[in-house]
């Protein structure tokens, strides 16, 4: 598990541990699943930057904003849809 991940269950109010109870999985079989969607967010990150850098691109500050919020909004309805899946899943155990 990322220290990434970790800070936002934490965030969630929820422990790493109790997480991965729920889930059914240790540690290193969460990283092993979670090893291709976070390669593939790494090439696309740096494809993004290689091509803000050639073309010299850059955002404004209500870009930047706007960028985020949403980016807050979908985030949120993810951790939203995982946390019920989580509570289904340890439901059925």
């Amino acid at each position: 598990m990322s220290a990434r991940m970790e800070r936002q269950l934490a965030q969630q109010g929820m422990d790493p541990n109790v997480f991965l109870q729920m889930q059914g999985k240790t540690r290193d079989e969460l990283v092993e699943e979670t090893k291709p969607d976070a390669e593939k967010e790494l090439k696309r990150e740096a494809v993004v930057t290689a091509i803000v850098a050639a073309e010299g691109l850059e955002a404004s500050d209500e870009e930047m904003v706007e960028a985020l919020a949403h980016s807050a909004n979908t985030n949120g309805r993810r951790r939203r849809n995982c946390w019920s899946g989580c509570a289904r899943t340890a439901a059925t155990r």
